[in-house]
Formats: C-alpha cells, sequence, structure tokens
C-alpha cells in the first residue's frame, strides 16, 4: 500500500481526499428550517383547533396522515425544503446529485413538528437536554373505563347512562375487579373507530375515572317502543345487555386497579 501511494500521481491522490463536511452548513440548514417547522405546525394549528373539525373528527387520528401528506407534497416539489438532501450535501462537501426518496425522510421531520427538530438540537448537542417529567400514569387507585351502544339502527341521542357508586343499600358487588375486555374486532372496524368519532361511545375520546375496587352501579335508559296514546315506554339495562326492571336492580360491578375497560352494550331489543 505504501508503494503504491509513492507510486500514485499527486493529482490522483488530490481527487481521492475526502472533503471536509460543512458543519456550519448544516447547523444554519437546521435553524432555517426550524423556523419553517414552526410556522408549519402553527398554521395546522387553526385546522386541528376548529370546531366543527373535532366534532366529526379526532384530532389524535388524522393529524398525522394529514401533516405528512401536505409535508410530502411541499418536499417533493420543493427542493429547499429537502433538509435531509441538503444536510447530506453539507456533510458531504460535494452536491450528491439527484434526490432518490429523501423528500419522504424530510417530510417526517417536517410533520413532526417543533418537538421533534428539537429533540434533534438535543442530540446533535446545540441544545442542553430538556428534563421532562414522567408521562402521567394511571394511579393505583384509579381505572379508566368507556361504554359503547352497539346496537344498530337506534337514536343514541335517547340513551342516558347512569353510573354512580352502590350504596349500602344496594346488593354487593357480584361482578369484581373487571381489569379489561377483549374485542374481536376486523381492521376496517378498527380503523373506523380511529379514524372517526362515535356518538354512541361515552366519553367520545379518552376514558371515564372511576375508584379501583369500588362496587359501581351502571346502567342504561333507553326507549323501547310507543304505547298506545303515543306515550314513550322506557327500559332499562346493565351493561351485560340484560334488560332489568330498573336502575336498583342492576347488579353493581367493580374494576381493579389501572384498568383500562371499553365496555360495548348491546341493548335489548
Amino acid at each position: 500500500m505504501v508503494l503504491a501511494m509513492l507510486f500514485t500521481p499527486g493529482a490522483a491522490l488530490a481527487a481521492t481526499t475526502v472533503a471536509t463536511p460543512d458543519y456550519s452548513a448544516i447547523g444554519a440548514l437546521l435553524l432555517a428550517f426550524f423556523g419553517v417547522v414552526v410556522l408549519f405546525e402553527s398554521g395546522f394549528g387553526l385546522l386541528f383547533q376548529w370546531r366543527l373539525f373535532r366534532e366529526f373528527l379526532p384530532v389524535s387520528g388524522w393529524r398525522t396522515p394529514i401533516m405528512f401528506v401536505v409535508s410530502a407534497l411541499l418536499t417533493y416539489n420543493f427542493d429547499a425544503l429537502d433538509v435531509f438532501h441538503r444536510s447530506l450535501e453539507a456533510f458531504a462537501g460535494v452536491a450528491t446529485g439527484p434526490r432518490h426518496g429523501t423528500w419522504l425522510i424530510s417530510a417526517a421531520i417536517l410533520a413532526g413538528g417543533s418537538a421533534g427538530m428539537m429533540r434533534i438540537f438535543e442530540q446533535l448537542g446545540v441544545r442542553a437536554p430538556s428534563i421532562e417529567p414522567p408521562p402521567p400514569a394511571i394511579d393505583k387507585s384509579k381505572a379508566w373505563i368507556s361504554l359503547q351502544v352497539a346496537s344498530q339502527g337506534r337514536d343514541p341521542s335517547t340513551v342516558v347512562l347512569n353510573i354512580h357508586e352502590a350504596i349500602a343499600t344496594e346488593t354487593l358487588a357480584v361482578h369484581a375487579g373487571i381489569a379489561g375486555t377483549l374485542r374481536d374486532e376486523g381492521y376496517g372496524t378498527r380503523l373506523k373507530r380511529i379514524m372517526l368519532r362515535d356518538l354512541r361511545r361515552f366519553p367520545p375520546s379518552g376514558g371515564y375515572l372511576v375508584e379501583a375496587n369500588k362496587p359501581y352501579v351502571i346502567a342504561l335508559r333507553y326507549p323501547q317502543h310507543v304505547e298506545i296514546g303515543g306515550n314513550q315506554k322506557f327500559a332499562v339495562c346493565d351493561i351485560f345487555g340484560r334488560e332489568v326492571l330498573s336502575t336498583e336492580a342492576v347488579e353493581p360491578v367493580s374494576f381493579a386497579p389501572r384498568a383500562i375497560v371499553d365496555l360495548i352494550v348491546d341493548l335489548p331489543s
């Protein structure tokens, strides 16, 4: 190898010299891109805070795909926004030629928002790492529940949900320590549940906080049929879809600590 270097012309050695990365250019590029990210994120804040949007679509299910699609359109059509490709060129010290899918990575960075850019600055040592508090966890004494009406052809606005702690005069909890629920759902049903708001679910998103290991009476009051004379007759059922005579006849249930329970009730016909 030494002999090869001795007999190699100087011009050839100069041509094979590795270019020095331009770190200042990379830093300036990322800083400018951070400004674009903040403007981009602020613009979409108007859409995601729009009451009409939040009424029909869950932000958690639509934020990522909307921002990524728009980011991909921008980074594909504007070379200046392909920050990943431009960073590679600054690192190599030379032009790397045409883009080959780098705009997709740049789109992901743009859609990631200002929080993602801050993590990049922290990893590069430009910004001191932030000390974030640990994410909130469900307290041992709490449980999260939700309830969804599965019956088809029934107006969910006419279903009244009643949840209260069982009092001493009521029967002690029979179904105790419910920890969770298992679902046999297809991909279409799961996708619809994530991407669309369901008026038959309480609460519309997230969960309802209850005390763990405490008996609760959960009852649904719904219209059954119209009697002679136009009077509406109402019926009551429990979370298992069993019709009962009144709310007082519902068997109390309790939930295990830190349980996340999604109840689906099929109202009796």
